[in-house]
């Protein structure tokens, strides 16, 4: 995929979404995991810069992500790379950007 074509793509992937916040009530936390990232690294995220290296390593690419976030605030933010062995089809690099007591603050990127 060229540089273009990939800027593009990017671009498109980019958006913002309303989201209910996560609520993990009676959740116990794994290990020193606070309550409310327990639900994420049980499915997979992991911190940003790990899941980027992880996508990287795999596909052999760079991957830029945005220099800049939307002005509002946010309290956690999470990656996973997913990596389709059966299709090869799936593979997803998905980003998310939350706050933890305001559910709308939600910013996700999915390359």
């Amino acid at each position: 995929m060229t540089s273009r074509a990939f800027i593009m793509c990017l671009s498109v992937c980019l958006l913002m979404t309303m989201t209910t916040q996560i609520h993990t009530v009676g959740a116990e936390p794994r290990g020193d995991v606070p309550p409310y990232e327990k639900p994420f690294f049980e499915i997979g995220y992991k911190s940003v810069e790990e899941a980027l290296q992880e996508c990287e390593t795999l596909h052999h690419k760079e991957l830029k992500l945005p220099y800049k976030l939307p002005s509002i605030a946010f309290t956690h933010h999470f990656g996973r790379c997913i990596n389709d062995t059966v299709n090869h089809k799936n593979d997803d690099l998905g980003i998310e950007y939350l706050h933890e007591k305001q559910g709308e603050n939600h910013y996700k990127i999915d390359v």
